[in-house]
């Protein structure tokens, strides 16, 4: 995807909902996501569910990680992990 259909796409859309729609998905849990949902504790990631979910945010907001913000002991509750990509896509 395009940077321009990307910024039309996020005017029309809260990143926090569209992130939870991805972090749901790779989840093994039912469990609701809050900002101190812990993606390990709460929704039961492994490090195969989390390099699946950054490569998922990477193609839906057509973003970046480095590799300093790949690490899941560092952003594995919600709001951090809001906080990474939201700092991305205001680039």
């Amino acid at each position: 995807m395009n940077r321009v259909f990307i910024e039309r796409y996020l005017m029309n859309h809260n990143i926090g909902d569209e992130l939870i729609k991805l972090v749901r998905k790779y989840s093994e849990s039912s469990e609701d996501v809050t900002n101190e949902t812990d993606l390990i504790t709460h929704l039961g990631y492994d490090s195969f569910d989390f390099v699946s979910l950054v490569i998922a945010i990477e193609r839906k907001f057509a973003i970046e990680f480095e590799l300093e913000d790949m690490d899941l002991n560092s952003i594995r509750n919600f709001q951090n992990l809001l906080n990474v990509v939201e700092r991305y896509i205001k680039y």
